[in-house]
């Protein structure tokens, strides 16, 4: 094995378990895929082209087809890539005998042809045909199982075969491909649509960070870059705060990438603590359940991706802070109105001070504030104009905004 293959690591499995067992839309999904698998019907499954945890997901189709399929199989076939012939010559070559391939009259489709015999052992299947990557393709099998489904409704064959079609390419040119048949629409395939969304992922990041899953790698990465006591890094991800912090940050870096998500949740303390360095040795260590690498970033887009967590996470808290120091002093700053803010503009009530005319009026003040107060307006300024010119907060003034 190559030595540096052997050393990357790979998100914990249990993430997966997380993605397909309580994420709401997983979940919707895998029983949309089992209705139309009890119903008999056929469907396209629009999917990403980094499928999260595929063996995950198998497992789950496998697990509700046991309440309602004991009599019909289910067959996975890769679609060659590059394809070696159409759908329906390789339905034919690859499911069907031999004399029902020499029985074959070209003219008439082949699914018409297999549609209208129930007869065949491939009545017997749902088909999973994963690994359609082109619209031309697409629609090439949609017409195909089109045909086959209303070739079977003619003949009135309640027994016969259904197909579900994976397509992971580039977004549709006009939404549903068309399809040059005769067919009624009725017979087309439902369409199904399985891409990640910034809600899923958001979710997915939570829950990871809750502690819910047990990270079976997380100390393998951060023993290469660690050297607190196991103890400090646990006592940092029991704040609430931090640990949605943490799932923040996970996901505003991974994006739409559930594998890549999970991977920098699992790094833990490290991503609190230096979140450019965690994603740079997630990218150099880790992969996803497939093998793939995870996208490499510049550094410069690592940071924007952070500093945008940052936004979310501290300018609200920000804000409560500010609110609430003024809300307190608010008779004692009315007396020292107006003023002109650093850009020159005249402030004549209380709460509309930014932080920092606040913090130059208190400073300067005749009146006084408790030292805490004055410190948290501190901290506060400077968190606030470290993000106001694009640039990353120092850990130590985050974990102090989140846990205030």
């Amino acid at each position: 094995m190559n030595p540096i293959a052997a050393n990357l690591i790979h998100p914990a499995n249990d993430a997966g378990a997380v993605w397909w067992g309580q994420i709401g839309n997983s979940l919707r999904l895998l029983s949309k895929i089992a209705d139309v698998q009890r119903d008999g019907k056929s469907a396209v499954l629009r999917v990403p082209a980094k499928f999260p945890w595929r063996d995950y997901f198998d497992n789950q189709i496998d697990l509700r087809r046991e309440s309602f399929s004991a009599d019909r199989g289910l067959k996975r076939l890769a679609w060659p890539d590059p394809p070696e012939c159409p759908p329906d010559f390789y339905i034919l070559k690859k499911l069907c005998p031999p004399n029902v391939q020499a029985d074959y009259w070209p003219g008439v489709k082949i699914a018409q042809y297999l549609g209208a015999r129930d007869d065949l052992s491939l009545c017997d299947y749902d088909i999973y045909i994963t690994g359609v990557h082109t619209e031309q393709v697409l629609s090439q099998w949609i017409e195909f199982v089109t045909l086959y489904a209303a070739a079977a409704h003619e003949k009135e064959l309640d027994h016969h075969a259904a197909f579900i079609i994976e397509y992971d390419g580039p977004d549709l040119s006009s939404g549903y491909p068309g399809i040059p048949i005769a067919a009624p629409p009725r017979f087309l395939p439902e369409w199904l649509d399985c891409r990640v969304e910034d809600y899923d992922c958001r979710v997915f990041c939570l829950e990871l960070a809750s502690g819910q899953v047990q990270s079976k790698t997380q100390s393998r990465i951060q023993a290469q870059t660690e050297t607190q006591p196991e103890s400090q890094i646990e006592s940092r991800l029991e704040s609430p705060a931090l640990r949605g912090y943490l799932a923040e940050l996970a996901a505003s870096v991974g994006g739409n990438y559930p594998e890549f998500c999970a991977a920098l949740c699992d790094t833990g303390d490290l991503l609190l603590s230096n979140p450019v360095a965690a994603v740079k040795r997630t990218i150099a260590q880790c992969r996803d359940s497939a093998g793939n690498a995870f996208p490499d970033m510049r550094e410069s887009e690592i940071s924007s991706a952070v500093w945008r967590a940052m936004i979310v996470q501290l300018f609200p808290l920000l804000e409560r802070c500010r609110l609430s120091i003024i809300s307190k002093y608010q008779k004692e700053i009315a007396g020292y109105l107006p003023i002109d803010n650093g850009n020159g503009e005249r402030i004549d009530e209380p709460f509309d001070l930014e932080i920092s005319s606040l913090h130059f009026l208190i400073t300067r003040a005749a009146f006084s504030v408790l030292p805490s107060e004055l410190e948290t307006v501190r901290l506060c300024r400077k968190i606030r104009n470290a993000l106001a010119h694009n640039r990353l907060a120092d850990f130590d003034d985050v974990k102090w905004l989140l846990t205030l």
